[in-house]
């Protein structure tokens, strides 16, 4: 018997466009994006919401405006990478302790939500891993 999946996203591909999911802030595209205590779509960070990472915006958007996200296993994305470093291709990347931004190292420390958000294909991008996380007690 084949799986149905419910039309709860506009999308096709590798991103979607959550129904009733606005952008608490303005964005440009490539930051890490979880949400908020309020449904909102807010940077996120290995220490602020990292728990809640949902993908990596897909376009600028404004305050208030429905959020593109870029969140499908396997998907290729140009993150912001904290300093402007550029990545070392096959190397896992993370969310850093910087809003919005990746970085090779994972964090380390109480209160840190290590999230491997893919790994390094080029020195601008990677491909997007969705499921590994590790709450630091």
């Amino acid at each position: 018997m084949p799986i149905a999946r419910g039309n709860n996203a506009i999308g096709t591909g590798a991103f979607v466009t959550p129904p009733n999911v606005y952008a608490r802030e303005p964005l440009v595209a490539g930051l890490a994006v979880g949400l908020n205590l309020t449904g909102e779509v807010v940077l996120c960070s290995a220490s602020t919401l990292g728990y809640t990472f949902l993908g990596f915006t897909m376009s600028p958007v404004a305050a208030g405006q429905t959020v593109a996200v870029v969140s499908m296993r396997g998907s290729a994305v140009t993150p912001v990478v904290e300093g402007g470093e550029a990545l070392t291709p096959g190397a896992p990347v993370f969310l850093s302790g910087t809003l919005g931004q990746v970085t090779h190292t994972p964090p380390v420390g109480e209160g840190f939500t290590s999230v491997q958000v893919g790994i390094a294909t080029s020195p601008t991008q990677i491909l997007l891993v969705t499921d590994l996380r590790v709450r630091l007690l």
